[in-house]
């Protein structure tokens, strides 16, 4: 587990921020936290929702950063699309 420092610093020197400077790409990364967001908050929302109103959203809402694993995904597709592409 010491390693998994390195590997979101790799993965964040990698970003290309210049992509963002392209207004459809800006809508798609709106969509795509939108999506993720929602979807947490539903999946939560069901799970949690025998607490109470209050105590669900309170675990929606700190649901909702965690995104670590959806990077290491991502960061693994890329590379192996990148492989085959290249």
């Amino acid at each position: 587990m010491k390693s998994a420092p390195f590997f979101f610093v790799i993965t964040g020197v990698k970003v290309d921020f210049a992509v963002l400077g392209d207004v459809s790409m800006l809508g798609i990364l709106a969509i795509v936290v939108l999506l993720a967001v929602a979807g947490k908050f539903i999946a939560c929302g069901l799970a949690t929702l025998s607490l109470g109103r209050e105590p669900a959203l309170i675990v929606c809402a700190g649901m909702v950063p965690r995104g670590d694993v959806g990077i290491i995904v991502a960061s693994l597709v890329h590379f192996r699309c990148n492989r085959l592409l290249f």
